[in-house]
């Protein structure tokens, strides 16, 4: 019940108290990731040694990191972080393990990041080679899979947790 959750929140507050987490929302990939390169540029003497996790369309598809993404308009393929996926690959072992993708034809704002040398990588929801639902269609609220989203959450924390 309500409780569980309460005391879950609580423990897991502790645990994480060490930690400096942002939750950051940027917008505007479809614009040469222009929102993430603003977030980027303005905070980029707080980064130095950060981990960025990049969520792409984790509500739908199959949870996964993208090993490589880049390439797309002649830019240069760049590679996820072996560490940050080390941690998820451990953190998943907990919960479900996450395949790793190669997607050299894509480009998400931790590709952004990857370019300023900064520790990156996405965990995306993917269908086939693309992102799930991303710029469709079937891109709607009903169809977000809650399982997804609470094993990416986990997944996640325990990165954190981990790191």
């Amino acid at each position: 019940g309500d409780d569980a959750r309460f005391q879950h929140a609580a423990v897991l507050d502790d645990e994480l108290l060490g930690h400096d987490i942002w939750f950051v929302a940027t917008g505007a990939s479809e614009l040469d990731n222009a929102g993430i390169q603003a977030f980027l540029d303005t905070h980029r003497d707080k980064l130095r040694g950060v981990f960025l996790i990049n969520l792409e369309s984790i509500g739908a598809g199959e949870p996964v990191m993208l090993a490589t993404e880049g390439g797309e308009g002649g830019k240069r393929v760049l590679k996820g972080d072996k560490r940050i996926m080390n941690l998820v690959r451990v953190s998943g072992a907990f919960h479900r393990e996450f395949a790793s993708v190669e997607m050299p034809y894509l480009t998400t704002d931790a590709y952004r990041a990857m370019s300023m040398s900064l520790r990156s990588l996405t965990i995306a929801g993917v269908e086939g080679n693309h992102l799930a639902c991303s710029h469709s269609e079937d891109d709607l609220p009903y169809r977000v899979n809650e399982k997804n989203v609470r094993l990416v959450a986990d997944v996640v924390t325990e990165v954190i947790r981990r790191s």
